[in-house]
């Protein structure tokens, strides 16, 4: 369940958005939509909030802790909030500003909670190869154990998977199959991880069907 932390005023929110645009299908469901007001500086945060569950596979030679589990999720929260949040997103006519925040309620098997996504995490097995993905229809995502490890895609800098796909979570299509930005391979959805200024809304904001909210921006 979303809450408002200290000093934070709630202006506007849109909850279960439908996530358009990646691979011309439609998630219902993707995220909730919170636009707050900080208390002492008057900037505005536009805070990009899932609900996701997580289930975590063992492999056929090691079974997942619960030090590892607790270390994963903890590790996605931190480090989508480094890579796609606490950017500037708009200046206001008055000056003020607005900056983006991703936050998530997570839970485990066995845990009940009203999810946008699923995420299955599987043990990577020893000799085998990462095999991410997300079903934006079914609201399923599917990583593995070594996302977080930065790997080679051909061009540098090098990636780590699990930043890539949840640029997919937030509805954009990879860069490097076509478009304008083919060649671009610095950009997070393309081979890099560098997250380019085209990148900061199109998916949660740009794109979306929130009339109300971008009237108020």
């Amino acid at each position: 369940m979303f809450e408002l932390r200290p000093g934070e005023t709630l202006i506007h929110s849109e909850r279960n958005l439908p996530l358009i645009g990646l691979f011309g299908t439609s998630a219902n469901n993707a995220y909730n939509l919170y636009f707050t007001q900080n208390d002492s500086s008057k900037n505005y945060t536009l805070i990009i909030y899932m609900d996701i569950q997580f289930i975590f596979i063992s492999s056929k030679d090691e079974e997942w802790s619960t030090y590892e589990k607790t270390t994963f999720i903890d590790q996605f929260k931190e480090d989508m909030q480094v890579v796609w949040g606490g950017k500037l997103i708009k200046t206001l006519e008055d000056v003020s500003l607005v900056y983006n925040e991703v936050r998530f309620n997570t839970g485990e098997e066995g845990h009940s909670v009203n999810k946008h996504w699923e995420i299955k995490v599987r043990k990577t097995e020893k000799g085998k190869v990462s095999i991410s993905y997300i079903n934006p229809t079914t609201g399923d995502v599917q990583l593995d154990s070594d996302d977080f490890i930065p790997i080679y895609k051909g061009h540098f800098p090098v990636q780590r998977i699990m930043v890539d796909e949840f640029g997919h979570i937030l509805g954009l299509n990879d860069e490097y199959k076509q478009g304008l930005f083919v060649e671009d391979y610095l950009s997070i959805i393309n081979t890099g991880e560098p997250l380019k200024d085209r990148c900061q809304s199109s998916g949660w904001l740009e794109e979306s069907e929130t009339t109300t909210l971008k009237e108020k921006l």
